[in-house]
């Protein structure tokens, strides 16, 4: 069998596409501005509009030697490593999981998985927005894998347990550890996060994801702290990180390590 250049030519500007409304999607989040609808894109430093010369992912930015074409002040190099790394990750899903209904759905779940990330990372909140954007996407895979399989209703229930379980755990956790700590331990985005987790992967797969995103916090953890020297770190992208592992896998690692 041949290479599918078409699909993955398809798969790669799919994800770069995606990659640029997730950088636009996290600064308007950290500017607390709208992002859905109908609206024009500008340049963070003179707010001139901008055409569609200018949105080209990864290209425009190259081709104008990263700075905005109007005022010469530079452009992050966030925007094109944002684009790539999702272009990526598209790519990824599609090398795992063939490019279908459900992995594209997967896809557009990448750029609010992204966004939330970075703006995480920068301001430590996990804006109600992007979460319920993944919400709506979860809910319309289960609602098309619940079609594909009339009979089985567990595609419909387990997602919903999921996400009550994830919910449930994560309060419990904060008021123990709380109660351990005597300060606050976790964040309503947090809680609401790994409600989200549970309705994309069902209660089956919630010790993986503890584990995952408990190694992955521990280590964005000492880096953070090595890098910026404050104590408190968002936590977030460990959760993001270790949802977008299993769903990519689609299956458990414990399992298959105790089997």
């Amino acid at each position: 069998m041949g290479i599918p250049i078409l699909d993955i030519t398809i798969t790669l500007v799919l994800g770069l596409v995606l990659g640029s409304f997730a950088t636009a999607v996290a600064h308007r989040e950290c500017h607390d501005q709208q992002w859905w609808g109908v609206t024009r894109s500008n340049c963070p430093q003179c707010k001139t509009a901008l055409t569609a010369r200018d949105l080209f992912p990864i290209f425009s930015w190259l081709l104008s030697a990263g700075k905005c074409r109007h005022c010469k002040k530079p452009i992050s190099k966030l925007y094109p490593v944002v684009e790539l790394y999702c272009a990526l990750l598209c790519l990824l899903v599609y090398m795992l999981q063939g490019l279908t209904v459900l992995s594209t759905l997967t896809m557009l779940a990448v750029p609010f998985l992204l966004a939330l990330t970075i703006v995480d990372f920068r301001l430590m909140i996990l804006p109600d927005r992007l979460l319920v954007a993944l919400a709506i996407i979860a809910s319309i895979r289960i609602v098309i894998q619940q079609m594909a399989s009339l009979e089985d209703l567990s595609y419909l229930y387990l997602p919903v347990i999921g996400a009550f379980v994830f919910m449930g755990l994560s309060l419990a956790i904060k008021l123990v550890a709380e109660k351990i700590l005597k300060k606050p331990a976790m964040g309503q985005g947090d809680i609401k996060l790994f409600a989200v987790c549970g309705l994309w992967l069902g209660p089956f797969l919630l010790a993986d994801f503890l584990i995952l995103s408990g190694l992955l916090g521990i280590t964005i953890g000492i880096m953070w702290r090595i890098t910026t020297k404050s104590p408190a770190f968002p936590f977030g992208p460990a959760l993001i990180a270790s949802l977008l592992i299993l769903i990519l896998t689609e299956s458990s690692f414990l399992l298959k390590f105790i089997i």
